[in-house]
C-alpha cells in the first residue's frame, strides 16, 4: 500500500470513529448497520485513542541540526526510549517512527 492510499484510510477511519463516538450505539449495531465488522472498528478505535492519549501527554522533542549530511548518509542512529531502542536507517519512515513512538508512550 503506498502512502497515499495509507493516509486516505488512515482518514476514512478517522471519519469512520468520529461518527461511531457520536452515534451512541453500540460497536455491533453501528458496525451492522454500516456494513463494517466489529474488529476493524475496535482496532481503528484503539489506535486513535492511543494517538489522542500521545497528543495530550506531549512528547518531549529535541532538536537536532545536521551541518554536514554527507557524512551520516550511511549511518544508523539508535533512539532510546525507555527500554524501547529503535534503529533509524537512511530513508526511514517518518510516520511509521510517529506511530511506534505513539504506542511506547502508552503504560501497560
Amino acid at each position: 500500500m503506498s502512502q497515499v492510499e495509507l493516509e486516505n484510510l488512515r482518514e476514512v477511519w478517522k471519519v469512520r470513529v468520529d461518527n461511531f463516538k457520536k452515534s451512541g450505539q453500540s460497536m455491533s449495531g453501528w458496525c451492522k448497520e454500516n456494513d463494517l465488522k466489529v474488529h476493524q472498528l475496535r482496532y481503528w478505535l484503539e489506535k486513535y485513542d492511543l494517538q489522542q492519549q500521545a497528543n495530550s501527554v506531549g512528547s518531549k522533542w529535541v532538536s537536532v541540526e545536521v551541518k554536514d549530511k554527507d557524512v551520516y548518509k550511511d549511518r544508523v542512529i539508535s533512539v532510546r526510549i525507555d527500554q524501547a531502542i529503535i534503529e533509524l536507517k537512511p530513508g526511514f519512515d517518518p510516520e511509521l517512527l510517529r506511530d511506534v513512538i505513539v504506542a511506547l508512550n502508552v503504560k501497560c
